[in-house]
């Protein structure tokens, strides 16, 4: 991201990987308190430490580009959506179909074969009832730089908006409309 012409889509790119990487590690700290008892005093104190470590990380991501944006210390712009960024926002994914069900039906869900295969999989199991549709895009494209386009392909917002519209056809997963 350091070598991207376009510094603000690398900011960006920076912060949605600090993001991926703080939530997967929230995900492996949580898992600690529901294997083993009596650690859940530690798993607190790790969590508050990531989160300062994440916090941190965002603000020195901030300052760095500054310094290559703006001398004069000129606040980022703000994010611009595109029309599909903007719907993939709007909605949240609920799985409501039993494991049995996927293992019947996983194979009707159209609407991802641009994407690569696995990294398909990978978003549908990211589906948690709390991310939005942009938050399993960001997931997505961290997952790429982080394993490389050889490992996972490549994804556009349209391709995942495709793949999440699909889903919500096979009615293994039902669509909340997300208002910010």
């Amino acid at each position: 991201m350091a070598t991207w012409a376009d510094k603000l889509a690398a900011y960006y790119g920076a912060v949605d990987q600090v993001q991926y990487a703080a939530a997967r590690e929230r995900r492996a700290l949580r898992s600690l308190g529901e294997i083993a008892g009596g650690v859940q005093s530690r798993v607190d104190s790790l969590l508050a430490a990531l989160d300062r470590r994440g916090t941190d990380g965002l603000r020195e991501l901030a300052a760095a580009y500054g310094r290559v944006s703006s001398p004069t210390g000129t606040p980022i712009p703000k994010r611009r959506f595109s029309p599909a960024e903007q719907e993939l926002a709007s909605m949240r994914l609920i799985v409501v179909g039993s494991p049995s069900d996927f293992y019947a039906h996983r194979d009707e869900i159209s609407g991802g074969q641009e994407l690569n295969g696995y990294l398909a999989q990978e978003l549908l199991n990211a589906v948690d009832g709390a991310r939005t549709g942009l938050d399993l895009y960001h997931h997505a494209t961290a997952m790429i730089r982080e394993a490389g386009a050889q490992y996972y392909g490549a994804a556009t917002a349209d391709d995942v908006l495709r793949l999440l519209r699909g889903a919500e056809q096979s009615k293994l997963y039902r669509s909340e409309r997300v208002t910010r």
